[in-house]
């Protein structure tokens, strides 16, 4: 593809770098925060996929920031449109679909394996509904 891996020490470094590649315009959403919190410092801020292993059905995986960057760019969402993320993971995409499709907007996210993931950053961030499914009441928008 002819990307090349930036690596910073926090999202801004890593938003930075991207910048200087004209990968991305903006700074959209902290990483770290859709990652286990024992791999936030090594894994985070690095412009690579990440994979965790730690035994999950169907693992928990997050492209590179620049691929993420790319499909934003691609797909052109506007506000008040409508996004359907199917395998949505840790819902890092979606959040940063969020912001373009602003309040108005649709933004569903479905993923196949329950992601038991909560790392400090976004603890009490969700509550289990009466089916034991999780709801999240995260606002990207308050990241800002």
């Amino acid at each position: 593809m002819g990307l090349v891996a930036s690596v910073g020490k926090n999202n801004d470094e890593l938003v930075d770098n991207l910048v200087k590649h004209d990968s991305i315009k903006m700074r959209l959403v902290d990483r770290g925060k859709f990652m286990p919190e024992n791999d936030v410092e090594e894994n985070a801020y690095k412009d690579s996929a990440w994979k965790s292993d730690l035994g999950l059905p169907g693992f928990l995986h997050i492209s590179a920031p620049c691929i993420y960057a790319n499909v934003l760019e691609h797909l052109d969402l506007q506000k008040g449109q409508s996004f359907l993320n199917i395998g949505s993971g840790t819902g890092y995409l979606s959040t940063m679909a969020g912001f373009f499709l602003e309040e108005n907007g649709i933004n569903h996210g479905v993923e196949l394996y329950m992601v038991n993931h909560n790392n400090d950053n976004n603890k009490g961030a969700g509550d289990t509904d009466d089916d034991g499914n999780t709801t999240s009441n995260l606002n990207p928008l308050i990241w800002i």
